[in-house]
This record gives C-alpha cells, sequence and structure tokens, in this order.
C-alpha cells in the first residue's frame, strides 16, 4: 500500500514530466507566431505610412519567408513531439527533420538580420526614431 506521500511524489513527478514536454513547445510556438506577427504587423504599418515604397516588396518577401519558417518550426516541434510520443523511427522523417533544421538554424541570416536592416531603414526615414512597431518587430524577431 502506498502512502500520502508516495502517492505526492509520483504526482509531482508526473507533473514535472509534462511541464518539461509542454513548456518548451508552447513557448516556441507563441514566440513564432510573435515574430510572423511582428513582421505582418511592421509591413502593414510601412504600407499604410508610406515609409518607403522602394522597401515594400523587400519587407513583403521577408514576411512571407518569416511565414515559411514559422511553419517549419511549427511542423518541426510538431514531429519532434509526436515521434518522441508514439515511438516513431523512420529515414525518411530523419532526413526532412535534418533539412527542417537547418532551415531554421539558417534562420537568422535568411529572416532576421535582413528584417532589421529593413526595421532599421524603413524608420530611418521616419526622421523621429524608431516607433513602437518597428521595436515590437526587432524585439520579436
Amino acid at each position: 500500500m502506498k502512502t500520502d506521500v508516495e502517492e505526492e511524489e509520483k504526482k509531482q513527478k508526473s507533473f514535472r514530466q509534462v511541464r518539461r514536454t509542454w513548456v518548451p513547445i508552447i513557448k516556441n510556438m507563441l514566440s513564432t507566431a510573435a515574430d510572423i506577427v511582428g513582421d505582418w504587423v511592421f509591413y502593414l504599418r510601412v504600407v499604410k505610412g508610406g515609409y518607403g515604397p522602394d522597401l515594400e516588396p523587400w519587407l513583403l518577401s521577408f514576411s512571407v519567408i518569416s511565414s515559411f519558417l514559422g511553419g517549419l518550426t511549427v511542423l518541426s516541434l510538431i514531429m519532434n513531439h509526436w515521434s518522441v510520443c508514439l515511438n516513431i523511427h523512420n529515414i525518411h522523417k530523419t532526413r526532412f527533420q535534418n533539412v527542417v533544421h537547418v532551415a531554421l538554424l539558417s534562420e537568422m541570416f535568411i529572416e532576421d538580420i535582413p528584417q532589421f536592416v529593413l526595421t532599421w531603414l524603413a524608420y530611418d526615414r521616419r526622421m523621429d526614431g524608431l516607433g513602437p512597431y518597428a521595436v515590437f518587430n526587432i524585439t520579436t524577431s
């Protein structure tokens, strides 16, 4: 017969396991969503404010790239989580995950740095410094 202390320890261990599994996934999904929202909100603000018509196609391109890479991030999280839960090991899954991981590792150079430079250029033309949309875009990248 288990004591109350053993039952409580079992519950705490179970809670810790759930927390270790789900909290990182939720944090990554929320930061990915914030990055995508930040890029699109900034793009729409630049289009509406007319800060740089020559920058609009570039901002649109990098917002689309951000959305694509965000989708890859979510797909990678789902694949990693469910393959661990279901104990799935497949050579095709592994190859696909390797490609996704390389894309996500290069995300900073593909999307974040160009987005930062474009943000700076758009608000440099505005002449009154970085506004709240620019700051949100930079901090979520």
